[in-house]
């Protein structure tokens, strides 16, 4: 278990995570899991949204849960035009494009 160090006040969000540790009794390993997680979450987080603005896209309606590291739906102006997502163990991004079917395309 993690012992929280007395702090000198000069980072109180990093205080607030060892006393979380420390409340919860959160073993060594599984302190380093969330922890290292919750790193490689941020980081990816700012490395799409600086992709997106060099390449000219918006992002919106952005997802996370317990399957997904992260979710954007991609748009282009006023338009939809793809996604991008990551689930917390997937080594990498997939990103995927809308198309549209016109109501009157035929069947096939």
């Amino acid at each position: 278990m993690l012992r929280m160090l007395p702090s000198d006040g000069d980072n109180p969000l990093r205080d607030q995570i060892f006393a979380l540790l420390n409340i919860k009794k959160v073993p060594v390993e599984k302190a380093l899991e969330a922890l290292s997680q919750c790193q490689a979450h941020i980081t990816n987080r700012i490395l799409v949204e600086r992709t997106a603005k060099e390449c000219g896209l918006r992002l919106s309606r952005f997802l996370t849960n317990k399957d997904l590291e992260l979710y954007y739906d991609l748009k282009q102006g006023r338009h939809d035009v793809g996604y991008i997502s990551k689930g917390w163990n997937d080594p990498g991004f997939r990103v995927g494009d809308l198309f549209y079917i016109p109501n009157n395309a035929g069947r096939c």
